[in-house]
């Protein structure tokens, strides 16, 4: 028998390849060993969906009212203090603000608001900015945001 260390600087055909590994000794790992104990035990694994906020009940009255004002095509007068709210309260990725303003197209959103108030406002950043395709990127307010929302007369409670 070929030993396995010297297998690779042979060439062999798909059948002889084939014969040589049947000619290999079986590997008992698992002989003798009792796995009739082994049951599954999930007893210590509790549900936890504290950080999924599906509905609007944890944002103030007063953003509430914002956001139920805006319309269909709000100006960005309107639109974008209630984004720089939404993310002075905890991260949004673009879908989660998309759903939130009024299910709106995400890379519209993305072009015509999230990266001009990131980029050039930077009343905006990546909650991941070393990864800008993070898979949960996500946009949170910055300081100077926070001070914008202050000048606006919103309150920002954490």
């Amino acid at each position: 028998m070929i030993g396995l260390l010297n297998m690779h600087e042979m060439e062999f055909t798909p059948e002889e390849l084939s014969q040589q590994l049947r000619n290999l000794p079986e590997l008992p790992l698992f002989d003798g060993v009792d796995t009739s104990d082994l049951t599954p035990n999930t007893s210590d694994l509790d549900s936890n969906t504290s950080d999924l906020r599906g509905d609007a009940s944890d944002l103030p009255p007063e953003l509430l009212t914002a956001m139920a004002t805006l319309g269909t095509k709000p100006r960005r007068e309107k639109l974008w203090p209630v984004i720089i709210w939404l993310c002075a309260i905890r991260s949004h990725t673009a879908e989660e603000l998309a759903a939130r303003l009024g299910n709106r197209q995400v890379t519209a959103l993305k072009s015509q608001h999230l990266s001009l108030l990131r980029e050039q406002e930077k009343l905006l950043q990546y909650s991941y900015p070393e990864v800008v395709n993070h898979p949960q990127q996500a946009y949170v307010t910055t300081a100077a945001g926070r001070a914008w929302l202050a000048e606006q007369g919103i309150t920002v409670y954490e």
